[in-house]
């Protein structure tokens, strides 16, 4: 495959892929990585928001516990990457 069918890449970044399976694997690794990088950042925003509602009291009726226990059910709802 020559550079000049591999027009969006830098000359360097042609140059290290030996076929185009190597690159869709370098960029599935790349993917892969990004999308597990949100789930994290998803994971702990829940958890953060779980912690906060656990602090919370129905004003009306005083019962609490429920909302903290309805977000940690999202966050073992999360989807896999």
């Amino acid at each position: 495959m020559s550079t000049a069918d591999k027009p969006d890449l830098p000359p360097r970044l042609v140059a290290s892929f030996d076929n185009e399976a190597e690159m869709v694997v370098l960029y599935a690794d790349h993917v892969r990585a990004v999308l597990e990088a949100r789930a994290d950042e998803r994971r702990k925003t829940l958890d953060k928001a779980a912690q906060v509602a656990d602090g919370f009291r129905c004003g009306a009726c005083g019962m609490d516990g429920k909302a903290g226990s309805a977000i940690r059910a999202l966050i073992d709802k999360q989807p896999t990457t």
